[in-house]
């Protein structure tokens, strides 16, 4: 028979505890503020295709947002936190998916007839989005992935079969843009995890010697 496998030392629990606990409440805290920039991507949008298709996916990707909120906030609340540990990222995970896909999927609402300054200027805000994204999503390797594929690598795919102009250029740039956020989101995840194990190591060892 496999050996069962080791149970997790205190220290490592307690690390995998904060690291998520870190991740749900910047995400929380994300989908409080996002608004900000759906709201304007609408905005540009209304002005290529009209209203309809604007407030269409605007809906959409707060309806996605709200659901974040709730997760976030059942999380907060649980009593039980290894079970709602258990719960609580693969719901994040993807929605983090759905999330990335209702951003990256706002040049697709554009339409054939949109004028090249528009769709520049949701490139622009997407670019943003994924810079101020990087600090929410690097707590969770996997999440951060899904997330940064539908934001950036929809678009890419918009960018070779859509784009009314530099179409390969794009779709390039955005393919280089997925590579690099993911690897400085992984190392600042790696980083993040290392202070809560030291800090893990101290409270440890300050109790065992106020125990001594």
């Amino acid at each position: 028979m496999p050996e069962a496998s080791a149970p997790a030392s205190p220290i490592a629990a307690k690390v995998e505890a904060r690291r998520i606990d870190v991740f749900v409440d910047r995400q929380y805290g994300g989908a409080l503020t996002s608004p900000l920039g759906t709201c304007l991507v609408a905005w540009i949008m209304s002005g290529s295709v009209g209203w309809e298709p604007a407030l269409i996916w605007l809906v959409l990707i707060n309806v996605v947002e709200m659901l974040i909120l709730l997760v976030a906030h059942r999380h907060r609340d649980a009593q039980d936190r290894q079970a709602a540990m258990r719960h609580t990222m693969p719901r994040m995970t993807v929605l983090s998916l759905v999330i990335g896909i209702a951003w990256g999927s706002s040049v697709w609402f554009l339409g054939h007839g949109t004028d090249f300054h528009s769709y520049l200027l949701i490139f622009v805000i997407l670019m943003g989005v994924a810079g101020v994204c990087q600090m929410l999503f690097s707590p969770d390797r996997v999440s951060m992935i899904a997330f940064y594929a539908g934001l950036l690598l929809l678009p890419a795919l918009h960018g070779l079969t859509s784009s009314p102009r530099f179409g390969i250029e794009i779709a390039a740039g955005l393919s280089v843009a997925f590579v690099l956020l993911v690897q400085y989101s992984l190392l600042a995840g790696r980083q993040l995890v290392a202070d809560f194990e030291t800090n893990a190591r101290l409270e440890s060892a300050l109790m065992q010697l106020s125990e001594s």
